[in-house]
């Protein structure tokens, strides 16, 4: 296992450490970070420990702006009629959380992820939601599942870059 830095990881977000873009997702498309295993209980968690965070938040149902939601419960419970997005803001990137329901899971544009320090940030958003969940969180191809992680995030804050394709996973 190796410790994530941005020079091993760079690649799962289309980029290598000089800034040139790498057929890692041959589509293209986002990344997004999931959390395998969670349900009502996590969900909840989430959604309260991120209105108290330090990123900066903004609600929306179906395109339009709203106040913060109180629950998750009823982010999820709105998913019949109306689509609810939050757009979570960490560092310069933006992940945007649709509330699908099933597994907790978040989506980035990697293109907004093309420095170290923007990595870093990403990082620190995976860390606050391991934590809050007390469950890892995995960076995948978008629509991907856990088998495809190449960065898993632990609830005590380690960060482990995986090998692309790889059996090393959750």
């Amino acid at each position: 296992m190796k410790t994530a830095t941005w020079a091993n990881c760079c690649d799962g977000f289309d980029v290598d450490v000089d800034g040139k873009l790498t057929p890692f997702r041959p589509t293209g498309g986002l990344v997004d970070l999931i959390a395998p295993g969670t349900g009502p209980a996590e969900w909840e968690a989430f959604w309260a420990a991120l209105r108290t965070g330090p990123f900066g938040l903004q609600a929306y149902r179906d395109g339009s702006q709203i106040s913060l939601p109180d629950t998750a419960a009823w982010c999820l419970s709105e998913r019949d009629v109306a689509s609810i997005d939050v757009s979570v803001q960490t560092g310069t990137v933006t992940a945007d959380c649709y509330f699908f329901g099933g597994d907790l899971e978040l989506t980035l544009d990697p293109q907004e992820v093309v420095s170290e320090q923007a990595f870093e940030s990403v990082l620190a958003l995976m860390r606050f939601v391991a934590a809050a969940i007390r469950l890892p969180v995995l960076a995948v191809p978008e629509g991907g599942v856990s088998q495809h992680a190449f960065l898993r995030v632990l609830p005590d804050g380690r960060a482990i870059c995986l090998e692309s394709g790889g059996t090393e996973h959750a």
